[in-house]
């Protein structure tokens, strides 16, 4: 599929995903991410025995079921917030070579601590052309990411002031993975992977509420990657972005309906910017006043640069380059060794 409908099919896939979190499915979503599944009564009367002979006589009629309550609450409570935040995100498209370049250089990012002003926008959803590599036990590829702040009205179990992170994976990947195959056709083609809460000024987060990552994912990458494509997305000699194709009308009638804050807003499409990412690849500037004897390729890394707009340092990412003259041999090249056939002795 060309990258202008993947474009236009982002802003109607953001539509299918606020169903994860719109009436008894919202709660059950959040349920399953706080990693609490709700008790059938059976389930609720045995739970109340075992609290009662636990209590040694300090035990109150109906804790469990109140305990449980107080879940349905809080579940519903972050379901609410996610869809206020999947209706007001921003919504970008990583192109092919941009998810290629988060691949390689996001698992080398070195730590830092959350600013608010790290992310694109305060709200936003990306989506990946090519999905990205996850890690854990299923590994299922994710597809995109949806992150927002965290309103002052939130669970009080969630203290810190900082942003939630959702992944999302393909439906059909997580029922293959699973054995659940009722879930496709079911619920909407992308599956709501786990939750991320990632406080300001902490470094990698937790997950909500402390629960162990959803279906063995680990929590540190997607901030990780996350936070490779937010810097790696602001640095002009690396990434490009373009408005994709206008929503048309009757669409962007159907997102206002559903509560979507921005129903017009075309999809922003991050590429890598080939010219100016080749130029800053170039010889350096010392290049010619140095006598180097050779040349040589050196991998992209990460340094931790100082912005005087903000007073504080971030990571930049440098680009793979080539170092030293171009009419030198390259340093570390491949040997080859040249076979001649032994000389016949002419006086024989």
């Amino acid at each position: 599929m060309s990258l202008q409908a993947d474009a236009a099919r982002a802003a109607s896939t953001r539509k299918q995903l606020l169903t994860w979190f719109t009436g008894s499915m919202g709660q059950q979503t959040m349920r399953m991410l706080m990693n609490e599944r709700p008790l059938s009564p059976q389930q609720l009367r045995v739970a109340e025995q075992v609290r009662k002979a636990q209590s040694q006589g300090a035990y109150t009629p109906g804790e469990v079921a109140r305990e449980q309550q107080e879940l349905t609450a809080t579940a519903e409570q972050l379901a609410e917030i996610a869809r206020v935040g999947t209706q007001a995100a921003d919504l970008y498209l990583a192109e092919t070579s941009m998810c290629d370049l988060i691949e390689q250089a996001g698992p080398t990012m070195p730590d830092q601590p959350l600013r608010e002003d790290d992310p694109l926008s305060p709200y936003g959803l990306v989506f990946f052309q090519q999905p990205l590599a996850d890690i854990g036990v299923h590994a299922l590829p994710i597809e995109a990411m949806l992150w927002y702040p965290l309103p002052p009205q939130r669970p009080s179990s969630i203290e810190e002031d900082g942003i939630c992170i959702l992944p999302w994976v393909s439906t059909k990947a997580v029922a293959d993975a699973t054995g659940q195959r009722e879930i496709v056709g079911t619920f909407p083609k992308l599956y709501c992977a786990g939750s991320v809460i990632w406080p300001y000024g902490n470094k990698w987060g937790q997950m909500l509420k402390g629960a162990p990552p959803h279906e063995g994912a680990n929590p540190e990458h997607y901030q990780q990657l996350l936070a490779a494509f937010w810097a790696l997305s602001r640095q002009d000699n690396i990434a490009a972005s373009e408005l994709g194709p206008a929503v048309k009308k009757g669409e962007a009638k159907r997102f206002a309906n559903a509560g979507i804050t921005k129903p017009e807003q075309p999809v922003r499409i991050v590429r890598l910017n080939r010219r100016q990412a080749s130029d800053s690849q170039g010889k350096g500037p010392t290049d010619s006043e140095v006598n180097w004897k050779h040349q040589w390729w050196v991998n992209g890394y990460w340094r931790n640069t100082y912005y005087r707009s903000i007073d504080d340092h971030r990571q930049q990412f440098i680009p793979g380059h080539w170092k030293g003259p171009e009419d030198k041999p390259v340093l570390g090249g491949e040997r080859v060794t040249a076979i001649k056939a032994p000389r016949r002795d002419t006086d024989a």
